[in-house]
């Protein structure tokens, strides 16, 4: 819905987005990124609310999500497109966000071939959705991940797991 490519100093402040068509803020291969007091209110598959793809120095804070899929998703691509850009998804900070709905409050992956890295999530609450924090990946697909931490964390009414490391996540392309 809103896609930033190879941009330096993005701010994306005090805006509602409500039923984009997919993922609704997915900036790629960007730097020094702030995403402050926004709303995403989306239904129906595959209507991931953040999805930062390949960036680095992002901060996300205050923002809020009800979203048909994961709220926030760090990613850094996919197979071989994500081998070949070699670029991690690094230096994340995401704070006092709140979600009420989504597959997953934070979610890093499955696109993650690029890896990521110095992930610090804190002072959220996710009350309601499936599954509060995800990471995701599957057989094939490399990529790393380090450096992540959560901390101060709110879970309450969520209908699966609060925690939950899928390695065999969908289908793969790997043989």
């Amino acid at each position: 819905f809103l896609q930033a490519i190879n941009c330096h100093n993005v701010l994306v402040e005090g805006v509602t987005f409500v039923n984009g068509p997919m993922w609704t803020m997915h900036p790629v291969y960007c730097e020094d990124v702030l995403i402050r007091g926004v709303t995403v209110r989306s239904e129906g598959p595959n209507t991931d609310g953040l999805n930062p793809d390949s960036c680095r120095n992002v901060v996300v804070e205050d923002c809020s999500f009800a979203t048909g899929d994961d709220c926030i998703a760090i990613n850094s691509g996919m197979n071989e497109d994500g081998w070949r850009v070699g670029g991690p998804c690094e230096n994340i900070v995401i704070r006092n966000c709140r979600v009420s709905e989504g597959h997953g409050g934070v979610a890093i992956g499955s696109g993650m071939s690029g890896g990521v890295r110095n992930v610090y999530v804190h002072d959220c609450s996710f009350m309601g959705g499936d599954q509060g924090i995800r990471l995701k990946s599957m057989r094939g697909r490399g990529g790393f991940v380090e450096n992540v931490y959560f901390e101060n964390i709110r879970m309450a009414n969520l209908r699966r797991e609060a925690i939950v490391l899928n390695m065999f996540y969908g289908s793969s392309t790997a043989a």
